[in-house]
C-alpha cells in the first residue's frame, strides 16, 4: 500500500509517525514545501514542491501508484487538490473545495450557519468595503472580533483588549484589512476555548478527545496570536472545567454543519473536521471551524490513538467509519512548541536548534530545514515536544523537561498544561457560569436582556401575582415613584403600567411626550440624567429603538421598553404567559406569525429562541423581520423561517399570531400595504389548517375584517382578551424584579 502525506509542519510529522506504526506496514510518500526531517526520515520517497502544486503533485501520485494519500494543512484543500486526487482514483483524507470552504472562507461560513440554522453563531456581519456601516456597526457592539475572511494561519484575527485597545484601532484594522479582503465583525466572545476533532466519512464523525490549544504567544496568554503555542488534553477524553452538556453542544453543531454541507452542495465531507469552540455566559459558540487536524493538536491526539490509522483513513475514504471501534489511550498529554525567538512578529530565522535528551517526550519537527545534519529554524513554529502520562500534571513536566534539553535562540510557553494556569481557566469558567446564575436585571431593553431562566421566573411570579390579586403586595413599591414617558398614545400599556404600579404601592408619573422638553429638543440622555435623580425607573414608550438605547445607557435606574419601532418585550412577555396557560409549556410548540414582520414579531422571534419554541413568519417580500434580529435568534438556537406562504406557516400551528396592519404612523401608506398583505389575514380557512386545539394571538388593538376576521378574533380559540390582561399580570412581575424584589 502506497500512501501520500501533503504537508511539512509537526501535524504532518505526527500523521507520519501515525501510519508508519501500521500494521499494514506501508510505503509512505510526501510532498514538502521544505524537508522536515521527522517526516523524511519516515518516507520511502519525498518530493520538495509547493505544497498547492496539484499538477506536480498528480505526477508524483501517478508515478509512485498512490491508493490513499491525506492532506495535511489549509491551503492545497482551498486549492482543489482532494478534488484533483479524487479525480484521478485516488482515496482521499480531506474535503473537497466546496466543503473545504468551511474553513478558507470566514464570510461564507457565518452566512452558511446562519442559512442552515446551526447553533453557535456569535452576532456578526459582512463587509466587502470600507463606508459607514462598517464603522457604525464596530461602535454598536463596541467589543468585537475582527476577522479577515480568508486564510491568514490563525494570525490575522484581533480581539478588543490588548490586541485592539480602542474601537477606534478596532475600526482602523477593519477598515485596513477590508481594502484587500471581505471582513467579518463579530461580537467579542467571553469565556474559555476548546477544540473537538473529528473523523467524517461523510454520513458519521467519530469523535476524538477534547483538546485546549494556546494561541497567544507569551506566558500568561497575551502577546500576539500565533499558529498555536502548545495544547493538551485530559486521560478522560475532556478538560477540567467543560461539563458533558458543553461536549455535546459542540457534537450536535458539528454533526449539523456535516449534514448541512452535503445538504447544499450534494458533496460528502471526507476528511478531519476541526472544530473550535468557546464557552460562554450564553452557551457554546462557534470560533471557527478547520477541515483538517489542528497543528498542534495533531500531536496530542494522533499518539493517543490505539486504533490503526491506516484504518481509519480507509474508513474515512470508503464511508465505513461506523464499522470500526476507534479508540483512545485513557492518558493525558501536553504539546509545547519552541519557536525562534521574536516569532511571530520578527522571527529570527536560520538559527541552529540542537536536540538534547528529551527523555520520555515525542519530539515532532515543524518549520525547520536540515542542512549538513544540523537543524535550523525558519520564520514559524520550530519543535513541539509532546509528553504523554496519567495526569496533565506529569505530562507537562515532562514536556517541559524535553523543552528545557533543546538549545538555540528559541522561545517557549512555560505555562501550557501547568496546574496554575489550568486552575486559572477552571475558575474563569467558574465565574462564568455563576455571572449566568446570578443575573441581576438592570434593564428590559430587549428579550435579549433575559435568560430562558429569567423568564421562566417572570411567568411563574406572573401566574402567581395573578392568582392572589387579592392579596395585594400593597407595599412592595412603597415610596416608589415611576416615570412614564409616552411617545405614543395607548390604551393596555398604559393602564396596564399604571395599574401594576399602583397595586404595587408605588407612584407613577405619565409624561405626555409634548408635555416634557423632549418634545422640544432637549436630548434623551439629559432626561434620562435627570429623571434618574427623581424617579426609581422609567417606562417608555417611544417611536425609535435607538432613543430607548440612549435612555438606559445614561440612566441609573432601571429602564423598561414598554414599546419602540424595533421591539415590545413586555407584550411578548404576556403572550407566553398566555400560551403556558392554554399549552403547558412554551418549548417545542409551532408559533405561526401571519402578516406584517414588525416590532412585536421582532421580540417574539427573540423570545422563542430563548424558550425553545420554534417560530415560522409568513409575510409578503418587503415587510420581513429584521435581518438583525434574525440573526441573533438563530445565534441563540432559535429555530427560525421566514417564508411567503402563510399556508405553510399555518399548517400544524399551535400558536397563530397577528397584528395590526396599520400601525401609528403608517395612514399615508395604508392602501399601500392593505394591497401588499391582503393574503395574509387569519381567518376560518387558515384556522382550519392549524392543530385543533390551536390558539389565535393579537396584541390589539385589532381592525376586523384586515388581518383578522371577526369569526375567528370573537371564536372560541381566541385567546386575545386573556393576552391584554395579562399585560398586568406580568409587568408586575417584571417591577418586582428590577426593583430586586424577585
Amino acid at each position: 500500500m502506497n500512501i501520500l502525506i501533503i504537508g511539512s509542519s509537526g501535524r504532518e510529522h505526527a500523521i507520519s509517525d501515525a501510519i508508519s506504526k501500521s500494521r499494514y506496514k506501508p510505503n509512505i510518500f510526501s510532498v514538502m514545501a521544505k524537508k522536515n526531517p521527522g517526516i523524511a526520515r519516515n518516507s520511502k520517497d519525498f518530493l520538495i514542491e509547493n505544497e498547492t502544486n496539484i499538477e506536480k503533485i498528480l505526477i508524483y501520485s501517478k508515478s509512485n501508484k498512490i491508493d490513499l494519500a491525506i492532506i495535511g494543512p489549509e491551503a492545497p484543500l482551498a486549492a482543489g487538490l482532494s478534488d484533483a486526487l479524487s479525480e484521478q482514483g485516488i482515496g482521499v483524507v480531506g474535503p473537497k473545495k466546496q466543503v473545504a470552504q468551511i474553513e478558507f472562507d470566514k464570510a461564507w461560513t457565518r452566512n452558511f450557519m446562519e442559512t442552515h440554522n446551526i447553533h453557535g453563531n456569535p452576532r456578526f456581519k459582512i463587509f466587502f468595503k470600507d463606508n459607514n456601516t462598517l464603522e457604525k456597526y464596530i461602535k454598536e457592539l463596541e467589543f468585537v472580533a475582527i476577522k479577515p475572511a480568508g486564510l491568514t494561519g490563525g494570525k490575522g484575527v484581533k480581539v478588543m483588549g490588548d490586541q485592539l485597545p480602542t474601537i477606534e484601532s478596532a475600526i482602523n484594522y477593519a477598515k485596513e484589512l477590508v481594502k484587500n479582503d471581505a471582513v467579518v465583525v463579530e461580537e467579542k466572545l467571553e469565556g474559555e476555548e476548546f477544540t473537538l476533532h473529528g473523523f467524517v466519512d461523510g454520513k458519521s464523525i467519530v469523535f476524538m478527545p477534547i483538546v485546549q490549544d494556546h494561541k497567544r504567544a507569551f506566558d500568561g496568554d497575551i502577546g500576539p496570536n500565533t499558529g498555536g503555542m502548545g495544547s493538551y488534553t485530559d486521560k478522560n477524553h475532556s478538560l477540567p472545567f467543560i461539563t458533558p452538556h458543553d461536549v455535546e453542544d459542540a457534537k450536535k453543531i458539528m454533526n449539523a454543519v456535516v449534514e448541512s454541507l452535503f445538504k447544499e452542495s450534494g458533496i460528502k465531507y471526507k476528511g478531519i473536521l476541526y472544530g473550535g469552540f468557546m464557552i460562554t455566559k450564553h452557551g457554546v459558540k462557534v470560533i471557527e471551524f478547520n477541515s483538517r487536524f489542528g497543528d498542534p493538536e495533531a500531536m496530542n491526539l494522533l499518539p493517543l490513538l490505539e486504533t490503526d490509522f491506516v484504518d481509519v483513513m480507509k474508513g474515512i475514504v470508503n464511508g465505513t467509519l461506523s464499522k470500526l471501534d476507534i479508540k483512545f489511550s485513557n492518558k493525558a498529554t501536553v504539546c509545547k512548541y519552541a519557536v525562534p525567538s521574536g516569532y511571530p512578529d520578527s522571527p529570527d530565522k536560520d538559527q541552529a536548534v540542537i536536540v538534547g535528551d528529551t527523555g520520555d517526550a515525542l519530539l515532532f519537527y515543524s518549520s525547520v530545514y536540515e542542512k549538513d545534519n544540523i537543524i535550523y529554524t525558519t520564520t514559524s513554529r520550530a519543535i513541539a515536544v509532546v509528553g504523554i502520562a496519567d495526569s496533565i500534571d506529569e505530562a507537562e513536566k515532562t514536556s517541559q523537561n524535553a523543552l528545557d534539553n533543546i538549545e538555540g535562540n528559541l522561545h517557549s510557553r512555560k505555562d501550557i498544561g501547568t496546574s496554575e494556569l489550568i486552575q486559572k481557566r477552571i475558575t474563569h469558567m467558574t465565574q462564568i457560569r455563576n455571572e449566568c446564575n446570578k443575573k441581576v436585571l438592570k434593564h428590559l431593553i430587549s428579550m435579549t436582556d433575559l435568560s430562558k431562566k429569567e423568564i421562566n421566573q417572570l411567568l411563574d411570579k406572573a401566574s402567581d401575582l395573578k392568582e392572589n390579586r387579592n392579596k395585594l403586595e400593597e407595599n412592595a413599591l412603597k415610596n416608589k415613584s415611576f416615570s412614564m414617558i409616552f411617545e405614543k398614545s395607548s390604551t393596555r400599556t398604559r393602564v396596564s403600567f399604571e395599574v401594576a404600579v399602583y397595586e404595587l404601592g408605588g407612584n407613577s408619573i405619565y409624561l405626555n411626550y409634548r408635555d416634557i422638553q423632549i418634545g422640544r429638543g432637549e436630548s434623551m440622555s439629559d432626561t434620562a440624567k435627570v429623571l434618574s435623580r427623581y424617579v426609581h425607573s422609567i417606562i417608555a414608550r417611544v417611536n425609535s429603538h435607538e432613543q430607548i438605547k440612549n435612555l438606559s445607557i445614561h440612566s441609573t435606574v432601571p429602564v423598561i421598553n414598554a414599546l419602540s419601532d424595533k421591539e415590545h418585550p413586555c407584550q411578548v412577555l404576556a403572550d407566553f404567559l398566555t400560551i403556558r396557560e392554554y399549552k403547558n409549556t412554551l418549548k417545542g410548540l409551532k408559533f405561526a406569525w401571519i402578516g406584517d414582520g414588525n416590532n412585536v414579531c421582532n421580540s417574539e422571534i427573540l423570545g422563542c429562541a430563548i424558550v425553545g419554541m420554534d417560530i415560522i413568519v409568513a409575510c409578503p417580500k418587503g415587510y420581513e423581520p429584521d435581518a438583525e434580529i434574525i440573526k441573533q435568534a438563530r445565534a441563540l438556537g432559535g429555530n427560525v423561517i421566514i417564508t411567503q406562504d402563510p399556508i405553510e406557516a399555518a399548517t400544524n400551528a399551535d400558536v397563530l399570531y397577528t397584528d395590526v396592519w396599520i400601525s401609528m404612523g403608517d395612514e399615508e401608506i395604508k392602501d399601500k400595504k392593505i394591497r401588499d398583505l391582503q393574503d395574509y389575514q387569519i381567518n376560518s380557512k387558515l384556522l382550519k389548517l392549524a392543530k385543533p386545539d390551536v390558539i389565535v394571538m393579537h396584541c390589539l388593538p385589532a381592525h376586523r375584517g384586515e388581518e383578522i376576521t371577526a369569526e375567528v378574533i370573537d371564536g372560541v380559540q381566541s385567546v386575545v382578551f386573556d393576552q391584554a390582561e395579562n399585560r398586568l399580570h406580568v409587568q408586575k412581575a417584571l417591577i418586582l424584579k428590577l426593583m430586586g424584589k424577585m
